[in-house]
């Protein structure tokens, strides 16, 4: 028993072999692949969506210090770009914290 827990079994045909076992024993490891995969998906979506959001919060702080907006005109200044622009608030926002940083490596705004 160690030996299948170590080795992370997916399943186990025993003797006398019976064509009812090998199905089940073939059926359920798939059906838990595929479970396993639609999690990981949505790990996936929601890891990039922390990190759209993360983006999102820290351009909102450059607009805010750099254009004197408050958090919400911000937001929505990024969001009107968006639409204009046809992209996402989050590229938006990429496009923000990159603009920033050049302007910094220029030495052209405050560090």
């Amino acid at each position: 028993m160690k030996l299948l827990l170590d080795t992370h079994a997916h399943g186990v045909i025993t003797k006398p072999f019976r064509s009812s076992g090998i199905l089940s024993t073939l059926v359920l490891p798939r059906s838990s692949q595929s479970f396993r995969q639609r999690l990981q998906g949505k790990i996936v979506k929601l890891e990039m969506t922390i990190k759209s959001r993360r983006q999102i919060e820290k351009a909102i702080r450059v607009l805010s210090e750099n254009q004197k907006m408050s958090e919400g005109q911000a937001y929505e200044h990024m969001r009107s770009r968006a639409t204009s622009l046809r992209v996402t608030v989050p590229e938006v926002a990429n496009m923000t914290i990159e603009a920033q940083e050049a302007m910094e490596k220029l030495e052209l705004r405050g560090h």
